[in-house]
């Protein structure tokens, strides 16, 4: 897809599960890069409907630990939500104080991880066209008509 259209940006989730399960930033990332086009990271928490991040309500990891391992990725930003003026701040606080994780902390992090995120438990939308709307399940043919 990169090849096909020039691009300036691509947004894409980029989060400690997606180092060990069907990689946004061992497989796209670089190649962005190479091409000189942005990275815009986003679901750094894993996502999840009720506003907590699925990594964070599943004990996989801590806010801060999500965040400063998806602001030490090679991405020329990263999309946060924001709902609540204490989880601004919390934010604010984590950008303030962000240092980029050396190799061998990085290393030590996604080992820790890596139990429950090998299998894409995390990360159902990389292996199920659940998450596609219906215009994309008929153009692929997932649903009938």
């Amino acid at each position: 897809m990169l090849g096909k259209h020039a691009w300036n940006t691509v947004q894409m989730p980029i989060n400690v599960c997606d180092y060990h399960y069907r990689s946004f930033v061992h497989q796209v990332v670089p190649e962005a890069n190479k091409r000189q086009i942005a990275v815009i990271g986003m679901k750094s928490l894993g996502g999840g409907s009720d506003h907590k991040g699925r990594l964070v309500a599943e004990k996989v990891c801590t806010v801060e630990e999500a965040r400063r391992y998806s602001l030490s990725q090679p991405i020329a930003s990263l999309v946060v939500g924001i709902d609540s003026m204490d989880v601004l701040k919390q934010d604010i606080a984590n950008a303030r104080a962000f240092k980029p994780m050396a190799e061998t902390e990085l290393k030590a992090f996604v080992e820790r991880v890596k139990p429950v995120a090998s299998d894409g438990r995390h990360e159902r939308f990389k292996s199920t066209q659940v998450f596609d709307g219906p215009y994309h399940q008929k153009q692929h043919g997932f649903t009938p008509g």
